[in-house]
């Protein structure tokens, strides 16, 4: 047709897609809280990393803030009583009532990356009031962790309660 408007229609421009985040994985939930793990926590893929060299230990009374025990095989428990305490990397087996035992009124302590277990059905794996707990492997206990407040939990598995008490309650994580 003479004397008209030319209309050109054209698609919209396609929006810019908003990237999404790669999920994250077990060691990965544990550097940043709260956090999802990209998989569900397994035997295979919590507790003591894979080719982590040990020494040798016995109980250990963490009394200095800011300690870091890391790369240990400690046979006994670890008694926290002071703040910002870390635990990682580290073989807690334990023959008496708990592996792990942080102090009332202690706070900042981060349990990270450990193999807890007994030889033959201990009370309690991590008694905490004040905690941040991820990427454990925890294993033979009546009660695998015990919390009062301000504890975060996270992408640890936990398996095989056992006690030797006949009248053993068992709980996998206890309030």
């Amino acid at each position: 047709a003479s004397g008209g408007n030319v209309v050109t229609f054209s698609a919209p421009a396609a929006p810019t897609p908003t990237p999404t985040p790669a999920p994250s994985s077990s060691a990965d939930a544990c550097t940043t809280s709260p956090s999802l793990p990209s998989t569900k926590p397994t035997a295979a893929n919590t507790g003591l990393p894979a080719g982590t060299s040990l020494v040798a230990s016995g109980d250990i009374n963490a009394n200095t803030a800011g300690q870091v025990i890391t790369a240990k095989n400690v046979t006994g428990s670890i008694t926290v009583s002071a703040n910002n305490v870390t635990i990682q990397n580290t073989r807690i087996t334990l023959a008496g009532y708990w592996a792990i035992r942080i102090m009332d009124g202690v706070t900042g302590t981060r349990i990270i990356h450990n193999d807890i277990t007994s030889a033959n059905g201990a009370y309690t794996g991590i008694t905490s009031g004040d905690a941040f707990i991820c990427g454990n492997y925890i294993t033979k206990f009546e009660n695998a962790i015990t919390v009062g407040g301000n504890t975060i939990i996270q992408s640890n598995f936990i398996e095989k309660l056992a006690s030797d008490s006949p009248t053993a309650h068992f709980d996998g994580i206890e309030v």
